[in-house]
């Protein structure tokens, strides 16, 4: 189940606040819920420093969108070249 739009709100809103995004990710991922397809390009272009907690709301959708682009193995469990 995607998040709710005020969660998805939520999440935008705290973007650039890398330790509050961890927060809100870790509380979706609890609720069992996943990012809203809009937010998974997004989510798949985070820095690595700042991807913890979103990798695991991805979803299958998330997943599969990671197989598109080799600059988003990561969000597969596959070795990223960070110079690509």
């Amino acid at each position: 189940m995607h998040c709710t739009a005020r969660q998805a709100a939520l999440l935008e809103a705290l973007w650039d606040e890398p330790d509050l995004l961890t927060l809100a990710g870790e509380r979706l991922a609890r609720t069992g819920r996943v990012l809203s397809p809009a937010l998974l390009p997004r989510a798949l272009d985070l820095s690595p420093a700042r991807r913890g907690a979103l990798s695991v709301v991805l979803g299958a959708r998330g997943r599969w969108l990671a197989a598109q682009r080799p600059r988003w193995s990561w969000a597969l469990g596959t070795v990223e070249d960070d110079d690509a």
